[in-house]
C-alpha cells in the first residue's frame, strides 16, 4: 500500500470516537461511573487516557482478587499523600461491615477535604465481588462527597441500587453497547 508522505499515521497513538470521549465526559459530573464491559472492549484504557487528559488528581487501584483486608489496605493507602492521618485511621478501622462503620468511614474520606477533582479509578472492580464492597461503594456514591468521583471497570456488575442511584443522578452507567463502533466510525 502506497501511502503520500502527506497521510502518515501514528500508530502509537489512540483513537476514541467523539461520543465515547463526550460519554466518559460524564465522570466528572456524577459521584460514581461504572463502566462494564467485557474484556477487551477497552474500559481501563479509554478511562486512563480520558482521566489523563482531564487534569484531575488521580487515584489508581487494581483490584486483583475478593479479599477484603487486602482491598482495603490498598484503597486507604490511595488516600495517604493527600491527608496521612486520615489515612491511617481509615486503616485501622478496617474494612467497614456494618452500617455504622460504612458511615464512620465516608465521613473520614469527606473530612479529607479535597480541593481538586480527585478521581479514583478501580480497575477490574469485577474481582472484588463482595456484597459489602459494592454497599461501601453506593453509600460514597450517595454521599456525594465534594470533588471525589470513583470510576469502576468492571466485566460485570451486582450493585443491588444501581438503578435507584442511576435515577438520583449518582450513577453514570456505561456499557458494552457504547464501545462497540458503529460502521462509520469503523471506516474513518
Amino acid at each position: 500500500m502506497f501511502m503520500s508522505k502527506d497521510k502518515r499515521y501514528n500508530t502509537k497513538s489512540l483513537y476514541f470516537p467523539n461520543r465515547i470521549t463526550k460519554i466518559l465526559k460524564g465522570i466528572l459530573e456524577h459521584p460514581l461511573t461504572v463502566i462494564e464491559a467485557p474484556m477487551g472492549y477497552g474500559k481501563t484504557t479509554a478511562a486512563r487516557e480520558y482521566l489523563s487528559s482531564a487534569k484531575v488528581n488521580m487515584l489508581w487501584q487494581r483490584v486483583y482478587d475478593s479479599g477484603a483486608a487486602g482491598f482495603w489496605n490498598e484503597f486507604t493507602g490511595l488516600f495517604r499523600g493527600l491527608d496521612n492521618d486520615r489515612s491511617q485511621s481509615l486503616a485501622q478501622m478496617g474494612f467497614p461491615e456494618d452500617a455504622v462503620s460504612i458511615y464512620k468511614a465516608v465521613q473520614l474520606i469527606e473530612d479529607i477535604k479535597l480541593t481538586d477533582k480527585t478521581v479514583l479509578v478501580m480497575d477490574d472492580y469485577h474481582l472484588a465481588d463482595s456484597p459489602g464492597l459494592n454497599s461501601f461503594i453506593e453509600h460514597l456514591a450517595e454521599h456525594k462527597i465534594n470533588n471525589l468521583h470513583i470510576v469502576l471497570t468492571t466485566r460485570f456488575v451486582k450493585f443491588q441500587r444501581l438503578e435507584e442511584l442511576a435515577l438520583k443522578g449518582c450513577v453514570l452507567h456505561i456499557t458494552k453497547e457504547t464501545f462497540e463502533l458503529t460502521p462509520k466510525e469503523i471506516m474513518e
